[in-house]
């Protein structure tokens, strides 16, 4: 709270500063003032409420209308309660280049150094979230790449088990050994019948039959 006020004072005091040092100037820069104070107010009430990035707009718009230097530590306030702490960095430095009197620079010092620790920190999780990101993928490539291999070998074992179980299943007439079996069976059958008869056609033929006498003439 102490910073929502003090950010708006920063402002406001210049602008009341402006409106009773200087007398009537020209019209254009009366009616940039005059835009520039009502885009500050309803910055100021922005930020009051917590609408950091609608006051940062109206902010911004209002420096657009009238640069003075002191709103941009009000842009910088806003960038900070954004946790965009780099940019604040970056318009508390600027504000600090300006001509600022001792208790405004003391204020936007502090709030550089706490915007730089933020950041630091901020960068610091960052880093840390990305390691732990590249670490998880990481695992995650390894434990795809084993299941995968752990598929292929399951599916090498599936294949070897039904070639087993075909092999066993099967009938005996459809094994190779069977036909061969069946085969040399079959070649010592037709030897014996073949060596069989040759040998009963040596014998002579026996019995009470004449004979004849190849001297007598028919």
């Amino acid at each position: 709270m102490l910073r929502r006020i003090l950010a708006a004072i920063v402002v406001s005091a210049l602008f009341s500063a402006s409106a009773s040092a200087a007398p009537r100037k020209e019209v254009a820069e009366d009616e940039g003032t005059k835009k520039a104070k009502a885009l500050f107010k309803a910055a100021e009430t922005d930020f009051a409420l917590g609408r950091f990035q609608e006051a940062l707009e109206g902010y911004s718009m209002a420096y657009e209308a009238k640069p003075l230097p002191a709103m941009l530590f009000n842009i910088g306030q806003c960038h900070f309660e954004l946790a965009s702490y780099e940019r604040a960095i970056f318009f508390y430095e600027q504000f600090l280049r300006g001509d600022v009197d001792t208790k405004k620079r003391q204020l936007a010092n502090k709030r550089l150094q706490e915007a730089k620790v933020a950041y630091a920190a901020a960068e610091e999780k960052r880093q840390r979230e990305e390691a732990e990101e590249r670490e998880r993928q990481e695992l995650a490539m390894r434990a795809q790449e084993q299941a995968h291999m752990a598929a292929v070998k399951q599916a090498e074992l599936d294949a070897q088990r039904l070639r087993l179980t075909e092999q066993t299943a099967a009938p005996v007439y459809k094994k190779w050994w069977f036909w061969a079996a069946a085969a040399g069976v079959v070649a010592i059958a037709t030897t014996t019948i073949i060596l069989t008869t040759r040998g009963g056609d040596d014998e002579l033929p026996s019995g009470d039959l004449p004979t004849i006498d190849a001297r007598d003439p028919l």
